[in-house]
């Protein structure tokens, strides 16, 4: 389960490089609002130029799981792109493969229905 706070202090600190290395070259994320990206490059274009945060850091409350399925919940605390005050409750999904996200899943704490 090191995999994935490894992960999100890569995310955090905006390391392309480490966050690719996270996932498989298959890997699929499932994230509200957006389209599902079905591979590692898809995934990485998205950290590149699709994510409307300019910063912030993921703080994780729980984790749970074994090596091949992993569950998180945690606040994540940043800045958007347009200068706007980022403050969300999230939990991922993750399953794993070799040690590496295979997928992922990630859902957010407000009133969507």
């Amino acid at each position: 389960m090191h995999e994935i706070t490894e992960l999100y202090k890569a995310i955090d600190r905006g390391c392309i490089q480490s966050i690719s290395a996270h996932f498989t070259y298959d890997a699929c994320y499932f994230r509200p609002g957006y389209r599902p990206l079905k591979s590692r490059e898809e995934i990485i274009a998205f950290y590149k130029r699709g994510r409307i945060i300019e910063r912030g850091e993921h703080k994780v409350c729980q984790l749970v799981g074994d090596h091949f399925e992993i569950a998180v919940w945690g606040e994540f605390n940043g800045v958007s792109k347009s200068g706007q005050t980022l403050k969300e409750q999230f939990a991922d999904f993750f399953e794993m493969r070799d040690g590496q996200v295979r997928n992922r899943r990630t859902f957010f704490a407000r009133p969507a229905i």
